[in-house]
């Protein structure tokens, strides 16, 4: 599957109301105000990044979002909608959901969420194209958020030299740094990082820019971020990491170089050492990264109420450390008395 686009899913129902909220996009010369661009319909282009608009795991992953408000503002009615269309084309998870939505909604919201879905059509270039006019502020602080979207380096050079600051917001609280990384522009994350953007920044959902980098599958921008310092463990406002976004949407370079980020031989034989000495079948430790290691770690994540997802995380790291510094005190307590 091709990257989820976090941030464009915002308005992916309201295509069905012919309406559309405004989106930080390109301005107009010498206009106060800028005609609208199909190109930047939310709706439009988060189902343009999907692997097809009327494939059953689409419409799950867009009700998914909708029913947890997980980077869009929860709304049940259209998550029932979008899994009422996943359980028509079989979706293995559809079914269930549409039950336990049913149950917790009104007989109208229920109504109202298979409307939409019987009415539901794919989105069209013709489609967005005919709809109305979005007024869109025209200045530099709009022009900023546009040229890191679309990349524009020169464009974002001169507007940061210009004074416009860096970390400039949007209406969803999207800063340049994150629509950069969102769309992996490798070359302005960098000149943004060295101009001091706030790389921890999050939108109003919780999302930062390595969860838009990750989310989308940019390993040289996810790369960049951590070696700069970024923190890969934040949590958005749904609990979720980048590297659970990594994982969910099947980056799979990504997953694994997040995992192994601060997994280092000597690290990993740290790791192993307290396994063992919490009765793991490890053998010696040895530094080397491997099923038995990653099963063991699970295991204890488990017992420290962690996500079990095998990965040395700083605060996985923290916990045991912090265990094992407990167990030396007690065993040099038992040996004075």
């Amino acid at each position: 599957m091709k990257a989820f686009q976090l941030t464009l899913i915002l308005a992916a129902v309201l295509v069905i109301a012919n309406t559309a909220p405004p989106l930080a996009g390109a301005a107009a010369a010498n206009s106060d105000e800028e005609s609208y661009d199909p190109t930047l319909d939310p709706a439009f282009k988060v189902w343009r990044s999907l692997s097809g608009q009327e494939e059953s795991e689409s419409f799950f992953l867009v009700a998914q979002r909708y029913e947890k408000g997980e980077t869009v503002g929860a709304n049940p009615i259209t998550a029932l909608q979008y899994y009422i269309l996943a359980a028509e084309l079989d979706h293995k998870d559809a079914e269930a959901a549409v039950e336990r939505l049913n149950k917790s909604l009104s007989k109208s919201d229920r109504a109202e969420a298979r409307e939409r879905a019987a009415n539901w059509s794919p989105v069209t270039d013709e489609e967005v194209e005919r709809k109305q006019p979005v007024k869109r502020p025209n200045n530099d602080r709009a022009r900023l958020l546009a040229a890191a979207d679309s990349g524009n380096l020169d464009q974002v050079t001169a507007l940061l030299e210009k004074g416009v600051p860096v970390d400039v917001r949007d209406e969803h609280q999207w800063t340049p740094m994150m629509l950069a990384a969102l769309q992996g522009h490798d070359t302005v994350v960098a000149v943004l990082l060295e101009q001091g953007a706030d790389m921890e920044a999050q939108d109003i959902n919780g999302t930062t820019a390595l969860m838009a980098a990750a989310s989308s599958g940019w390993l040289s921008v996810v790369k960049r971020l951590i070696k700069a310092g970024v923190d890969m463990d934040v949590e958005d406002n749904a609990g979720e990491t980048a590297f659970y976004m990594a994982e969910q949407f099947e980056h799979h370079s990504v997953s694994t170089f997040l995992a192994r980020v601060n997994a280092s031989p000597e690290v990993i034989k740290e790791v192993q050492a307290f396994l063992i000495s919490k009765g793991y079948k490890l053998g010696k430790p040895d530094g080397l990264w491997g099923p038995k290691t990653e099963k063991a770690v699970k295991s204890f994540q488990k017992k420290l109420d962690m996500a079990p997802d095998g990965r040395i995380t700083k605060k996985f790291l923290n916990r045991i450390r912090g265990d094992s510094a407990s167990g030396e005190k007690s065993s040099k307590v038992k040996k004075a008395s």
